[in-house]
């Protein structure tokens, strides 16, 4: 189950956390994916809370990813209007049309990074009051590890990565790679000095 809140409709995620909860109490156990902490967040202020309670007593599994990898991945989403979801999906039948170009414009690289930062220092507070953790590698991530991880006897829908290889469709790819590390390295520093 995914915890996706839109910012109109707080009632939808205290409503699936209210579930989850009640489930929870009944021994009946769902593995939730959760992304974007920020947004999540801001969209309903206990969120955080809520879900560092509603972990108690899992083992928390986080998945490691390349920043520019995330990035090049989301922006792919959007140029797409998210209409080609790259994650559980089976459909082979859709093909990349042959003029097909991501544009990237410095806003919106800002923006991702700094979402980003703000994602990962609210992970930190949530995996710092979690007593299970375990973080595993993009690149290793499969069907197979999940279904060990949370003891599901192949009960995921079969992850099938599109692999895409996003670069070939980014305009100036080398000075959008470049500004984004340069400007994602200046965040880190200021972190670490903060």
């Amino acid at each position: 189950m995914a915890l996706c809140p839109k910012k109109s409709n707080i009632n939808l995620t205290k409503a699936k956390f209210d579930w989850l909860e009640k489930q929870k109490k009944n021994n009946n156990h769902y593995p939730i994916i959760v992304n974007n902490l920020l947004y999540r967040k801001n969209s309903y202020r206990n969120f955080i809370k809520r879900l560092i309670t509603y972990y108690e007593g899992y083992h928390i599994l986080t998945i490691k990813r390349d920043s520019w990898d995330r990035f090049k991945s989301y922006w792919f989403q959007v140029c797409t209007r998210f209409q080609h979801c790259h994650v559980f999906k089976e459909d082979t039948t859709w093909k990349m049309p042959v003029d097909f170009k991501m544009n990237m414009d410095k806003e919106s690289i800002k923006e991702f990074i700094s979402d980003e930062h703000a994602h990962y220092r609210l992970l930190k507070q949530v995996l710092e009051n979690v007593t299970m953790h375990t973080t595993i590698e993009y690149e290793d991530l499969n069907t197979a590890y999940l279904n060990n991880f949370f003891k599901n006897n192949d009960k995921f829908v079969k992850y099938l990565p599109m692999n895409i290889e996003y670069e070939q469709y980014i305009v100036d790819v080398e000075y959008w790679k470049k500004y984004y590390e340069r400007l994602n390295n200046s965040y880190v520093t200021k972190l670490a000095t903060s």
